[in-house]
């Protein structure tokens, strides 16, 4: 199965596509590991895009 590219954006309550290091679109950028399959956070309490940074190895 191939992985998500680098770049992939999602949103706020989509279900994160591929580990790694995910970074926010809002204010300050937030990086965060999130794992495959889990649902994507909300950033201080506000539904934001979520881009793919680099994957867990």
């Amino acid at each position: 199965m191939e992985k998500a590219a680098l770049g992939t954006v999602v949103k706020t309550g989509d279900i994160c596509p591929e580990s790694g290091t995910w970074e926010t679109d809002k204010g300050t950028s937030k990086q965060k590991k999130i794992k495959k399959g889990a649902k994507m956070p909300p950033q201080n309490f506000m539904a934001v895009n979520w881009k793919l940074v680099s994957y867990d190895e």
